[in-house]
């Protein structure tokens, strides 16, 4: 998943970073309090960190690593992704849109992705 700025975050990432502008200074050239600039500039950040997390993923998932592991190994990576992934999501249990956020981000997805591939690899292992 992609995200996109919208035209107010990219300006204000742009007076921030670029013209080193104080919150304050960039809230009142866009008619807004200096508090909701930061978060505005913060959930910017956030989002781009989160792109370049992917672009690096995708670069890293393009290199092959071959490995041996045993079952009880797979079985152990299994129960060690299901503990992160039960982790995240229990450090936002009671906020509801930021545990869709949490559902979305990039490393409880890997987690996710890769708990699918060792279950068909134990799977595949147990039938032979």
């Amino acid at each position: 998943m992609k995200y996109t700025l919208t035209d107010q975050e990219q300006t204000i990432v742009t007076l921030r970073e670029e013209q080193k502008l104080s919150f304050r200074a960039i809230g009142e050239r866009l008619e807004l309090s200096a508090n909701k600039t930061s978060y505005a500039y913060h959930r910017a950040a956030r989002k781009l960190r989160i792109n370049r997390f992917h672009e690096l993923r995708e670069e890293q998932n393009q290199v092959m690593v071959s490995l041996s592991l045993s079952v009880g190994e797979v079985v152990i990576l299994r129960r060690i992704l299901s503990l992160f992934q039960t982790w995240k999501i229990d450090d936002c249990r009671n906020n509801d849109p930021e545990l869709q956020e949490t559902r979305n981000d990039p490393e409880y997805l890997a987690a996710e992705n890769l708990e699918k591939r060792l279950f068909a690899l134990e799977r595949a292992a147990r039938a032979d």
